[in-house]
């Protein structure tokens, strides 16, 4: 019965958006959650006569990998005019077939969702989470055209919630578990995960806008503490900008046996969290550092975006080389806002800060890749690393979280403590998202429009050292920009006496997973897979640098190795791995003062010099 309900439901709805207007016309069901599959169907009637192509996304927005969600489809269905027509491929990802103008175009699949990350799609008897770039294939040239997309709730299951404002979420007149989802366009659809299942959600406001949080699955959270903490960091994050740019919020945590990560949307954001490490006082504060980075780019992606991620091509990778933006200077204001919310000292911050620099110094990749190539090469690298990663790349997270600490650094001293990176993106949101004279969601920018922003709020030219900071290897001068801000620095050259490599231990065998080049063992010969059997004799078990400081750090070496199977010695001299150490410390007098305030970076702190 309820079957028979829904499709005459679906025809009417047609028949009426037909008079009413253009649009596409989606239902999700999920007949078995067990089984992980959903069922798509599409309506559409064509307004010209030519081929007609259907396309499933091959990433999704907010991580730029190619993730081919085609792989998941199976038992395509074509019919025109209620006739099954041939369902074949014209490439990896899209299925074509010519049609006239005015013809009934039916498109159903099965989808296989059962992968669960923030930016994929999984069901089970428990839950579905699913992310539409995953689940939703689409008409190509009709990727404006308004969107009505029927879900079925699973009867055993009572709760649905989804992240877009548009979405008018309503329950079908006779059919208590199917819902009508209204969107604007298919960027509109993919920014819109949907959570299905029985979960628990609680509210708060921040600036008098709804904010929803769904809890899924077992947890150990202190809800009101929770919800406590929540507030006080997105309340945070709007200070920077000073204006909420959404009618509603909504926080989809997934709580899950182990991992983490998170992925932005226009309107909400969906997390990961491990269940039990609530009470984990370090993993909490991971958990609101998380919160803060999804939150901020409510206004940084979502809003003041680089020109080449929106619209999307769903077909293809989307270039940019401001990546370093989009995520690293969100990853500096998510450490920050940690120091501006109360959760971490001045001092707390500044060894954040440090450790960052520290990390990035040391990598062997930071002297190989410009920041630029690695915003670029994200799609081949950033999700994709292998054994020879840490050698010849980095993240852009991380180094874009140190180049905007050093614009806020540069831009409050210039300004004597007047204007900071928050004045940056207040004017980024005004002359970009809210100039909205070509698109009603604004215009993007590039890397030159970011740094005349800059100069613009410093008032003098800076594009000599960040031009280099962004297109060269060369290190910034960290110890003189921070003793300029009067913050004590130090730079230390240290011999670790570390071998520069990594190894695990399976089944007895120690088996090499990274080697760092150039480093000690790079020059020794060992490489990735060999087997390290014995040092100078000493059988090893798991104990390298143990039994290399118990042997009394000798300078000449001989290793006893398996190699594809084949046993054999190297030898040689051991140097140690050489490594550069940053500290900054705060001195009493600027203990006392607002360093990094959350009216804005170092302002405070400057003025009352």
């Amino acid at each position: 019965m309820r079957k028979t309900i829904f499709l005459v439901f679906l025809f009417l709805f047609i028949t009426m958006t037909e008079l009413s207007g253009q649009t596409v016309d989606y239902s999700i069901r999920i007949p078995d959650p067990k089984n992980h599959y959903a069922q798509v169907s599409m309506n559409y009637t064509a307004q010209e006569k030519g081929l007609v192509k259907v396309s499933m996304p091959v990433w999704t927005p907010g991580s730029y990998l190619v993730r081919e969600f085609a792989k998941n489809i199976e038992t395509v269905r074509i019919e025109i005019n209620g006739k099954s027509v041939n369902a074949s491929k014209s490439d990896k990802n899209t299925w074509s077939f010519p049609a006239k103008k005015g013809d009934k175009i039916f498109f159903q699949y099965n989808v296989y969702c059962y992968e669960m990350s923030v930016r994929t799609s999984y069901i089970d008897e428990d839950q579905a989470l699913l992310n539409l770039a995953s689940v939703c294939a689409f008409i190509e040239g009709k990727e404006k055209t308004n969107i009505h997309c029927v879900v079925e709730l699973p009867g055993a299951w009572n709760n649905i919630i989804s992240h877009c404002e548009i979405i008018t979420s309503e329950r079908i007149k006779g059919a208590p578990h199917e819902y009508l989802l209204t969107f604007d366009n298919f960027d509109e659809m993919v920014d819109s995960p949907i959570q299905l299942g029985n979960f628990e959600t609680f509210n708060f406001n921040v600036n008098n806008v709804p904010h929803r949080v769904a809890m899924v699955g077992i947890h150990n959270a202190n809800i009101e503490k929770l919800k406590v903490d929540m507030q006080n960091i997105c309340q945070t994050m709007v200070n920077i900008i000073g204006e909420m740019p959404c009618k509603t919020y909504t926080f989809i945590i997934q709580n899950v046996e182990a991992g983490g990560g998170g992925l932005e949307h226009k309107n909400g954001s969906t997390l990961m969290m491990s269940r039990f490490n609530y009470t984990n006082a370090q993993s909490y504060q991971g958990l609101l550092g998380l919160i803060a980075h999804e939150y901020f780019h409510l206004w940084n992606v979502k809003r003041i975006r680089p020109v080449a991620l929106g619209p999307f091509d769903y077909n293809n990778e989307n270039y940019t080389k401001s990546l370093w933006i989009a995520e690293g200077i969100t990853s500096y204001f998510d450490e920050l806002a940690l120091m501006r919310a109360g959760y971490i000292s001045k001092q707390d911050f500044l060894n954040t800060l440090a450790g960052y620099i520290n990390n990035h110094e040391n990598r062997a990749g930071s002297k190989i890749a410009t920041l630029h190539e690695m915003s670029w090469d994200a799609w081949i690298k950033e999700y994709r690393p292998n054994e020879n990663s840490k050698n010849n790349s980095y993240s852009y997270y991380s180094k874009g979280l140190i180049i905007g600490a050093l614009l806020d650094m540069t831009i409050c001293k210039l300004t004597n403590g007047k204007k900071s990176l928050d004045d940056v993106f207040k004017t980024l949101y005004k002359d970009f998202y809210l100039n909205n004279k070509k698109s009603k969601d604004g215009i993007g920018y590039t890397d030159e429009d970011f740094m005349n922003v800059c100069n613009k709020v410093a008032g003098v030219e800076l594009n000599a050292d960040f031009n280099i900071w962004l297109t060269t290897t060369i290190s910034p001068d960290y110890v003189g920009i921070f003793n300029n801000l009067d913050i004590q620095s130090k730079k230390q050259e240290i011999n670790r006496n570390s071998w520069g490599l990594n190894y695990e231990t399976s089944n007895g065998k120690n088996i090499v997973k990274y080697v760092r080049n150039p480093g000690p063992s790079t020059l020794l010969g060992i490489n990735v897979n060999d087997e390290l059997i014995a040092l100078n004799g000493v059988r090893l078990n798991n104990d390298l640098e143990q039994v290399w400081n118990k042997l009394g750090k000798p300078s000449k070496v001989s290793l006893t190795i398996s190699r594809s199977g084949l046993m054999r010695e190297i030898s040689g001299n051991f140097t140690g791995l050489q490594e550069v150490e940053y500290t900054f410390l705060l001195g009493e007098k600027q203990m006392n003062k607002e360093f990094w305030s959350q009216t804005g970076a170092l302002q405070k702190w400057l003025i009352s010099k």
